[in-house]
């Protein structure tokens, strides 16, 4: 529905891209079957509880909207003392060497 309405109404009708939609297979990412996304988060989230020390998250920052929505996509309630390796790895962070 989403391509139909792209065509009839979301180009003009001198656009060039009009009828030459992007691929499909470029509509997706690779490796986002919910087992292979948690897979690599417990791996970054690994590498990470080997850090002696992680970047300190600022208080304001683990408040605002953006965590809320990583906190939102992996199901996680907000509680005080966030664990920073946590919130890390779910925004994609991974200790050198952590693959």
């Amino acid at each position: 529905k989403f391509e139909e309405q792209l065509v009839s109404s979301g180009h003009s009708s001198l656009c060039p891209w009009k009828d030459n939609p992007v691929p499909k297979s470029l509509l997706s990412l690779p490796g986002s079957s919910t087992h292979e996304v948690m897979g690599a988060f417990r791996q970054r989230l690994r590498s990470l509880t080997r850090c002696k020390v992680l970047p300190v998250i600022a208080p304001d920052f683990i408040q605002g909207e953006a965590v809320s929505k990583v906190l939102d996509a992996c199901g996680w309630t907000r509680r005080r003392g966030l664990d920073p390796g946590l919130l890390l790895a779910a925004c994609g962070w991974q200790a050198a060497g952590g693959k």
